[in-house]
């Protein structure tokens, strides 16, 4: 075949969707200049498309508390933690638990996107970048499963269209609201899906190479977002399951089973299966699975995003408008594209369309069944359908063209010109694809800009503006690589309205703090400027830390769910244990020194805006500091032995107790302990160093959370030095003489990864899951808003 054949035959491939595929002709290179040219135009016309869009909707972008928490991590990744190949601990954010795993020397998004200083990212750029990865993620993928390029091109715009928040709600329904990071990996996920339905076709070693690669990408995940791999692994798992039910050969099955035999060798070889067992087994969601109980309820994409909102009544024009959400259009029409595809695509075809069925069918049995019964403690369905939109953009789009294609054939006139390929139709073709969309995006843009303030209430910019509280409490106690540890603060708001329990209501205090003075005085605002917090924010918490904030720090009454412990009961005595300095509150307490007092003005445009915001008051917010709080120094002489979590518990409600004096540990200490003299607790990177003298043996009780992940290095040898739990949730440094260690929390899929599994043990020893066995009222956790039955 000629070069000009070649050329012609490559055009009309992309032009006609039923034309035979010329890549499997092996006369014929697989890629040819003509689809170059016209993917390389698609990519830069979404990269300047996005980038245009998201600076329209800029306020979008990180928007609300896990959006400032995000770009705030991002900020501080690189001081406070450093690239790693697992998991780090968080020195801000709570005790020392594992951080928020993003690092983002891992994404380009974030590494093209902040600025020289390290602590500005340029919104619009890290979305851009996100969103073109993206798009490339799913066409290649669409490319390699057997799509045409034209159907590959059109998925990944509708995802784009459809999901981003390239605009407020009034111009369009997004529902990716995710953040960057989550649309690389979706892109690294799309290839993984690719990769799983081609095994087997080329041969051992090729199958072997796609075996390494799918392996590689899933450490990836593992090691930057290890709770995705969750809502990756069903679209995985039915895609190659797929591939096993739609027409394999015998050599094929083979294969495929080999390399799933090869990849579950790796998995346990390399540690990945225990390091995974490890983060999600040592949670407080995962002792306590009452903390993730799903609502009950069939709406609000806990059953299907087909089921996101009730369908009201009201004109046809109106039913219509609720039914036609650009989420139930992709997720419906995606959903019958794929049955269409099953019965008329090609092989490859046909397999994603099975695997999209399958995992269909999996989440509406899992939500159908929960409604019924309720027995479901993983993500809201929704989320796991999320991660499913680039197949179900694939199969609607498929869909759609395949039958558009056939009624433009059906035309006497226009079948001859559509049956013979010309460069003219192609280059037509191929412009509509890469420049249509500027179209939409100038009506979007305008519309963005229009609704920006109504679309985001609460928006704050990152960095929040300081107020006299932030700047005192990041003067007085914000950490600093190289500098001392000197407090954290707690924050006790949400006392204004006692009649609220759950702390995604009371916390609107802090929203009422924001919208008039800039800033959270929680959470992000204070995480921004490095100010350690007692709050722990994510899904990731410990057993113990929920244990001791539960019981000491909320009322019996008061709703607990996984993500965050609100403060609403002020037990100074264990804050100071727990390296408290400072709390900010909204109602006065006793017995610690008042440091300021911000008058909070709720407005009444605030108050006609939120219905949250009626009748609440006008209101002060307090900064108090306790004196002596545990900064490392308390080295207590007398040890309690309790055998259980339950009994360590009591023994820590004595308010006679005095834990700077007393330890409760769950192993015997030698007797004739005496008190240290502390020299230092310094923070670095991702490390604390600790330096004291005892002359003889002494146990220091750090601020800090124990883990059997926490590395010791010694600066000088010491064999006497041991660390232990204790008061069941700190880090205990038994030791003689000269004391000089650092500290530093890691967990990763090669080093250290059973490490959490012992944790997991040595709780499990403690029966921490009967930890409220005395005291039965804090036992009650997870209270779910039911909507309805």
């Amino acid at each position: 075949m000629t070069r000009t054949r070649a050329i012609w035959a490559a055009l009309g491939w992309f032009a006609t969707p039923d034309a035979s595929r010329v890549r499997d002709d092996p006369r014929l290179p697989a890629w040819h200049w003509t689809e170059v040219t016209i993917v390389a135009a698609n990519l830069a016309s979404v990269f300047f498309v996005s980038r245009y869009l998201f600076a329209m909707n800029d306020r979008g972008l990180f928007y609300g508390f896990d959006g400032e928490f995000v770009a705030g991590v991002i900020g501080q990744y690189a001081e406070f933690a450093g690239a790693v190949t697992g998991l780090p601990g968080d020195l801000i954010r709570g005790l020392g638990n594992i951080g928020f795993a993003l690092d983002p020397e891992w994404f380009p998004s974030y590494l093209l996107s902040i600025t020289g200083s390290g602590t500005v990212i340029d919104y619009p750029l890290c979305y851009a970048v996100a969103a073109t990865e993206l798009f490339a993620g799913i066409a290649l993928c669409a490319w390699i499963a057997g799509f045409r390029l034209i159907i590959a091109l059109a998925a990944a715009w509708a995802f784009f269209f459809a999901t981003w928040q390239i605009a407020g709600h009034p111009a369009i329904e997004n529902f990716w609201r995710f953040y960057p990071q989550e649309g690389e990996l979706l892109a690294v996920g799309c290839l993984v899906s690719a990769a799983l339905l081609q095994l087997g076709r080329r041969g051992v070693l090729p199958s072997l190479v796609m075996t390494a690669a799918i392996f590689g990408a899933i450490v990836l995940i593992a090691v930057t977002e290890p709770a995705d791999l969750v809502l990756f692994v069903p679209a995985w798992c039915a895609f190659g399951g797929a591939a096993l039910f739609v027409k394999p050969t015998r050599r094929e099955t083979g294969i495929r089973l080999a390399c799933a035999a090869v990849l579950c060798a790796a998995a346990f070889g390399t540690g990945l299966f225990s390091y995974l067992h490890g983060f999600f087994g040592y949670t407080a969601a995962s002792v306590f699975p009452a903390l993730s109980e799903r609502p009950h309820t069939l709406w609000n994409g806990e059953v299907s995003l087909l089921l996101f909102d009730p369908i009201r009544g009201g004109d046809l024009g109106h039913i219509l408008r609720q039914l036609l959400t650009p989420v139930r259009l992709l997720v419906g029409g995606g959903l019958i594209g794929a049955v269409y595809a099953l019965f008329t695509g090609p092989l490859y075809v046909r397999r994603m369309a099975c695997g999209v069925l399958l995992v269909e069918a999996v989440y509406l049995l899992i939500g159908i069944a929960n409604y019924l019964v309720t027995f479901w403690f993983g993500p809201a369905i929704s989320y796991f359908e999320m991660f499913s939109f680039p197949y179900l953009a694939l199969t609607g789009c498929y869909l759609v063209l395949h039958l558009l294609w056939r009624a433009l054939s059906s035309i006497t006139y226009l079948r001859p010109v559509l049956q013979r390929a010309t460069p003219l139709w192609s280059a037509v073709l191929g412009g509509l694809v890469a420049t249509l969309p500027w179209t939409v995006a100038a009506s979007l843009g305008h519309a963005a800009q229009r609704g920006a303030g109504d679309n985001y209430p609460l928006y704050a910019p990152y960095p929040q503006p300081e107020t006299e509280i932030t700047r005192l409490l990041r003067r007085e106690i914000a950490l600093s690589p190289g500098a001392a540890f000197r407090g954290r603060t707690a924050n006790a708001t949400g006392r204004t309205l006692p009649e609220e329990k759950d702390w995604r209501q009371y916390s609107n205090v802090d929203a009422l703090v924001l919208l008039a003075t800039g800033n959270y005085h929680a959470g992000p605002g204070l995480w921004q400027d490095a100010t350690p917090t007692l709050m722990e924010y994510g899904p990731y918490k410990s057993p113990a830390y929920l244990v001791i904030m539960r019981r000491f720090f909320t009322a019996p009454d008061d709703v607990v769910v996984r993500n965050v412990v609100g403060v609403r009961q002020i037990d100074q005595r264990m804050l100071r244990l727990l390296g408290v300095r400072f709390i900010i509150t909204d109602l006065p307490i006793e017995g610690a020194q008042e440091r300021l007092r911000l008058p909070i003005v709720v407005s009444q445009q605030n108050r006609e805006r939120f219905s949250w915001a009626r009748g609440i008051p006008d209101f002060d917010l307090y900064l108090y500091e306790l004196a002596r709080p545990n900064l490392g120094q308390y080295s207590p002489t007398e040890v309690r032995v309790a055998h259980s979590a339950d009994a360590t518990l009591t023994q820590l409600s004595d308010p006679e107790l005095d834990p700077a004096d007393v330890a409760v540990t769950s192993v015997p200490l030698p007797a004739g302990l005496v008190p240290a003299t502390l020299d230092a607790v310094t923070v670095g990177k991702g490390e604390i160093t600790v330096r004291a003298r005892s002359t003889a043996s002494s146990l220091l009780v750090l601020p800090f959370e124990f883990s059997n992940c926490l590395r010791l290095q010694a600066q000088q040898p010491n064999p006497s030095v041991r660390l232990l739990r204790v008061d069941l949730l700190l880090t205990g440094v038994l030791f003689d003489g000269d004391l000089d260690v650092t500290l530093s929390y890691f967990t990763g899929p090669f080093s250290n990864s059973r490490c959490r599994l012992k944790d997991l043990a040595e709780l499990q020893a403690l029966d921490i899951s009967h930890a409220f066995e005395s005291q039965p009222a804090f036992g009650v956790l997870g209270q779910v808003r039911s909507t309805e039955k």
